[in-house]
């Protein structure tokens, strides 16, 4: 598990890595918030989280349920020079172990397609939302441009990596999360969807 970390980590700073700033862009345009708490879930090795730190004055707390990912995401976050404003905290979506109403920005790229009880997920992250809060939950590559680029150098790697992204953000699946959604104690929300990203959104 721990090679697997590495290995992702080193995917993400050598194809991903123009994704993650033009989503914290995205991110943060659309909440209009700058301060408080941004929770990045399933984060990895955090490099979605750091992005957004590295454009805003938000402290981030960054969660994931594998230690080996927690390890290289400190490494991370001494390499940025974060350690005052980035927290690693090991925890589950389906139990976020923060109280209830203290996150402004709740994050997620790319974790949803694994969650055992997307309900149950979905209901801890509205949870820990402040009121007003923002929470932008789903996958996408930031633009059409980086995703052709992330594809030309994917598919060298995974030859089904077309059906893996289709299978996450292809067209069907907005209407399966409108109806996961439709199932949560969240109100209102939104699935923004297109041919590179699909993301749900909501606020508190």
């Amino acid at each position: 598990m721990g090679n697997k970390a590495r290995e992702f980590d080193k995917i993400a700073h050598e194809i991903f890595a123009p994704i993650y700033p033009a989503i914290a862009r995205q991110v943060l345009d659309k909440a209009q918030i700058n301060e408080g708490i941004c929770l990045d879930i399933g984060c990895g090795s955090g490099h979605l989280g750091l992005a957004i730190a590295e454009v805003s004055d938000l402290d981030i707390y960054l969660m994931d349920n594998s230690l080996e990912a927690i390890e290289v995401l400190k490494e991370s976050i001494v390499r940025q020079q974060l350690e005052s404003r980035a927290k690693p905290l090991v925890g589950d979506v389906h139990d976020i172990p923060l109280e209830t109403g203290s996150v402004q920005i709740a994050i997620s790229r790319g974790s949803m397609f694994f969650w055992e009880e997307q309900v149950q997920a979905l209901n801890e992250i509205y949870r820990v939302l402040a009121p007003g809060g923002l929470a932008y939950i789903g996958g996408g590559f930031g633009s059409p441009e980086i995703k052709k680029r992330v594809d030309e150098k994917m598919s060298q790697i995974n030859p089904d990596w077309f059906g893996f992204v289709n299978k996450n953000i292809g067209p069907e699946q907005p209407p399966k999360w409108r109806d996961i959604l439709s199932k949560t104690d969240i109100p209102e929300f939104d699935i923004e969807h297109n041919s590179y990203e699909m993301w749900l959104v909501f606020r508190k």
